[in-house]
Formats: C-alpha cells, structure tokens, sequence
C-alpha cells in the first residue's frame, strides 16, 4: 500500500495531470506517511517477519521509522504544504472534488498573480458556477478536471472565472528544474 501512494504521487506529478491533482497526491502522501509512522505500521506481512527475526526487533521499527520520517522531510523540503495564498493549496480549491472555489478563492488567486479581471462581474459568475456545478455534479465524475471545468461551463458567460481557470492550467504540474513549487 505505502508504494501504491508513492506510485500514485510520482504519476500525478509526472504524467498528464493538471496542477490541481500534484497537491492532493502529495498531501494524500504525506498524511499517509506521517500515519504510518505514528501507528508504527510496516504493513502486516512485514509486521510477521519482523516478529519472527532473530535481529533486534525495535532496531528494525527504528529503521522503518527513519524512512517514514526522511520522507516526510524530504517532501516538506521540496513542497509548500501551507495553506497561504501563495501556495499550491490555493490552486487545488480548483479541483472539482465537492465544490466549485468561493469567490474568496478566486480573488487570492487574482491577487497573488496579476490576473486581471473584473471583481464585481466575477462575483456574480462564482454564483453561476456554482449553480451549474450543483446540477452537473454526478455527470462531471467521468471527467479529468481540466475536461470538467469546459463540459459544465461551455455555455456559460464567465469570462473572469475563465481567466483565473485558465491561469491555473497553465501551470506546470512538473518542472524537473525545480526543486520547490510557488505560485509567485
């Protein structure tokens, strides 16, 4: 299960994805991680052969323990995990998971970047979204995030919403130049 995680952050972050799945996959990560290393699990099959070692049993959970702990720090060195306006974590209000960005959500993101755009006009599409996606919802599910946001809104006037949208997509998921991801 621990490499399926890591299998499923390395493909979010490498493949195809829109910005919006890199902050889930790598917080889906690293909460796992931090679990694991909490509760002490190694996974079960490895919990047996463990227990049946003649080697020091506490010095091998002590080296599981180090390698949960290293991979935290290394994802914490490399990914801004806070939930300020200049973060990843801002971005990924965009995924479409449950609900469409508040009109606060797309302000941070105009204000953080330069996007321009028509505050009073945008408000009142932040509700037009917000209704569409409401009655969309269930048929929205077949689709990657990027496909969402065009299928439920490709008759709607949102020419602000479109302009944050679009921003966002525009970021890279994977940069194999950098090291750590910030919006600004």
């Amino acid at each position: 299960m621990c490499f399926k995680t890591f299998h499923d952050a390395v493909l979010a972050i490498e493949g195809d994805s829109p910005i919006t799945h890199v902050f889930e996959a790598l917080s889906t990560l690293r909460a796992k991680l931090q679990n694991r290393n909490t509760e002490h699990f190694y996974g079960h099959d490895t919990l047996i052969e463990l227990c049946q070692c003649d080697d020091d049993f506490v010095e091998k959970m002590k080296e599981f323990d180090n390698f949960y702990t290293s991979a935290v720090i290394y994802l914490d060195e490399r990914f801004d995990f806070s939930t300020d306006t200049s973060s990843p974590a801002t971005v990924a209000k965009f995924f479409l998971a449950s609900q469409t960005p508040s009109y606060a959500d797309c302000v941070e993101i105009v204000n953080t970047n330069g996007v321009k755009v028509n505050f009073d006009e945008m408000f009142d599409e932040v509700q037009v979204v917000s209704t569409k996606y409401s009655e969309s919802k269930a048929e929205l599910q077949a689709f990657a995030v990027d496909e969402s946001w065009a299928v439920f809104t490709v008759e709607l006037d949102i020419p602000n919403i479109w302009k944050v949208v679009s921003f966002i997509f525009s970021i890279p998921s994977f940069n194999a130049h950098a090291n750590a991801y910030s919006l600004k």
